[in-house]
């Protein structure tokens, strides 16, 4: 299933574009939800969950350019087409990473190709991603973006490579650890889990992180973490 947002403000230019995803969906035997919102400004303000967002650049209020730099100052997953006749704004695009640029009026050929792209790299994801649900709403991250998370409280706060903001999660390290246990993590103490893919330096008992942090290992912790970096290094995990 594909479940994409909508961000337009023209009617006509909406109606092309979910006949041709509803077309893509029938030919490709793939179930395809969409959702239409007529600003960013609604995008920002409320808790969404989708997959991709097709997104105008010349909109009411906040345009689209700038509402995607927002978004993915929390969200590095979510990906982005735009859909405009603003073409040469096409190189900005990458600036936030967005996975296609499709032109005013949509073309069922443009859109397919979008499309095909945006399901490569779903199921390249798939498994590879962490959901995190928050007071904002459910917000999802690929794995290798986390650079540690530490206690705070009853919470968890999620630090990352990408320059998002940290994120603060209802959830105990404990259950955090449990869910990585696979992946290449580790438990540096009691209150912090660190990615090893970011660990740039470890010096005594310190880790310094590829963002400029450091943490430092319990004693309790040490010597399985140096055993898990090890076997990391020899990609064994």
């Amino acid at each position: 299933m594909i479940r994409a947002i909508s961000v337009e403000n023209d009617e006509a230019e909406e109606h092309q574009l979910e006949d041709a995803l509803a077309r893509y969906g029938k030919e490709r035997g793939v179930e395809c939800a969409c959702t239409h919102l007529g600003s960013a400004d609604e995008l920002l303000e409320a808790p969404y969950d989708a997959d991709v967002i097709f997104m105008d650049i010349d909109l009411p209020g906040t345009n689209g350019m700038d509402a995607a730099a927002k978004l993915r100052k929390h969200d590095t997953t979510t990906q982005i087409v735009f859909v405009t006749s603003l073409a040469q704004y096409a190189v900005k695009g990458y600036e936030v990473d967005a996975v296609g640029f499709i032109v005013k009026p949509v073309r069922f050929y443009d859109m397919a190709m979008c499309l095909d792209k945006v399901r490569r790299i779903m199921q390249r994801n798939a498994g590879e991603s962490i959901s995190l649900k928050t007071q904002s709403g459910i917000f999802m991250f690929p794995l290798s973006d986390i650079e540690y998370v530490e206690t705070s409280g009853h919470d968890l706060v999620y630090h990352f490579t990408s320059g998002a903001d940290p994120i603060r999660v209802r959830d105990s390290m404990g259950k955090l650890a449990e869910r990585l246990a696979d992946k290449p993590f580790i438990r540096v103490s009691q209150g912090q889990l660190a990615n090893i893919m970011h660990i740039v330096r470890i010096q005594g008992d310190s880790l310094s992180m590829s963002g400029g942090d450091t943490l430092f290992f319990s004693r309790r912790c040490k010597r399985d973490c140096l055993a898990r970096i090890a076997q990391y290094m020899g990609r064994t995990i």
